[in-house]
């Protein structure tokens, strides 16, 4: 048990340190101090981080795994932990996905399968800061697990930019193909306003990007550049689709 602040935040300190590392050992022997391990649920350093924050944005995934195996015989404070939201509004997993760790985001969604639609920061759910960091494989992992219909809070729109934006071409060109909201949809005509103000410039910009980037001479591989040249037509199809207003 702590016996005052300055005790706490110095171990606070100690704890943030080992989790950088992935120092295992040290950060148990830490935990272990305060036999409740509250420790776990405190910001151990700036922006509100905790421990499994820091620690699955590295990512380390054996520091994850024993943390979240140390938490066995108390899987509600496991579950609020995992549940536990950063100072921009993000989950150890939406870092996790940030960080590319398959590993990690297994692992985590084996305690909780909720958190994989669990929203991160300004909204957004762990599949577009994956796609936004340009991790493919965490993309495809992410998004092979959503049947339709596309979980609520989804930015399908939003990942298919991200998609291009990083470079994921085969990511948009399937994420297309799966129906997604702006062909179907049905909104108001004072959300879709909305929706072109706030989007419009967004639009333009990440298409200049995308068509230039299509069109000058790269080393892409003969299947990369059919999947681009099917993104180029779904995407006009996209624009012509808001210029209608569906």
């Amino acid at each position: 048990m702590y016996t005052d602040s300055d005790e706490m935040k110095q171990s606070c300190n100690r704890l943030y340190k080992a989790a950088v590392k992935g120092d295992w050992i040290m950060a148990k022997q830490i935990i272990n101090e305060d036999e409740t391990n509250s420790i776990l649920g405190l910001n151990i350093t700036y922006g509100k981080y905790t421990t499994l924050h820091v620690a699955a944005g590295a990512p380390h995934v054996h520091f994850v795994n024993q943390l979240l195996e140390m938490m066995a015989t108390r899987p509600e404070y496991r579950k609020y932990l995992l549940r536990l939201k950063d100072g921009r509004g993000n989950t150890a997993f939406c870092l996790a996905a940030a960080a590319g760790s398959i590993e990690i985001i297994k692992t985590m969604m084996a305690h909780d399968p909720s958190l994989q639609g669990r929203l991160g920061g300004e909204g957004k759910t762990p599949l577009y800061m994956a796609t936004l960091f340009g991790h493919e494989q965490m993309a495809s992992y992410l998004y092979g697990l959503y049947v339709e219909p596309v979980p609520r809070g989804e930015d399908l729109l939003g990942v298919f930019f991200s998609c291009i934006n990083t470079g994921l071409y085969g990511k948009s060109h399937r994420r297309l193909h799966r129906k997604p909201h702006w062909r179907s949809s049905k909104r108001s005509s004072e959300t879709s306003s909305k929706f072109h103000y706030e989007n419009i410039n967004f639009i333009f910009t990440a298409s200049n990007k995308f068509l230039l980037e299509f069109l000058l001479p790269s080393n892409k591989s003969f299947i990369e550049g059919q999947q681009s040249l099917t993104c180029v037509f779904l995407f006009i199809e996209m624009i012509l689709c808001f210029i209608k207003g569906q």
